[in-house]
């Protein structure tokens, strides 16, 4: 069997919230939550654009979705715990132009946080704005 491919399917994207490139990069922190490596270091990754729903990671491993995870996010004067799930991951280009922090960040990856009250949304918010 080969590649499958179904016509009319919209490919647009789902946002509800326009993203926002962060301006200065974050480094992050991911932890994939029942991992049996759960003892493993964290992955590495750094913060590239960010919703109220979720953000774009650059990250050193490739993370298989759908992967529930918790992502710390380390910026200038503040730092955020945020539950979310992995949606989709991809590797980048090796050459041309593509932005990556550094050399070992190899993969590009979508996190849906998990929004699950008003206090969760109003810490998203904040994080937008101190962030974008």
């Amino acid at each position: 069997m080969g590649l499958i491919y179904q016509k009319n399917v919209d490919l647009s994207e789902k946002r509800k919230n326009v993203r926002q490139l962060v301006h200065k990069r974050c480094g992050v922190s991911i932890k994939i939550v029942n991992s049996p490596r759960d003892n493993e270091t964290s992955i590495e990754g750094s913060l590239m654009d960010i919703t109220v729903q979720g953000f774009g990671l650059c990250v050193s491993a490739n993370i298989a979705p759908p992967k529930d995870v918790i992502i710390e996010v380390q910026g200038d004067n503040e730092a955020w715990t945020v539950q979310g799930t992995i949606v989709w991951c991809r590797s980048l280009p090796l050459s041309g132009r593509v932005i990556k922090p550094n050399a070992q960040m190899l993969w590009r990856a979508g996190v849906k946080a998990k929004i699950e009250d008003e206090n969760c949304k109003k810490a998203m918010e904040d994080m937008v704005k101190a962030l974008a």
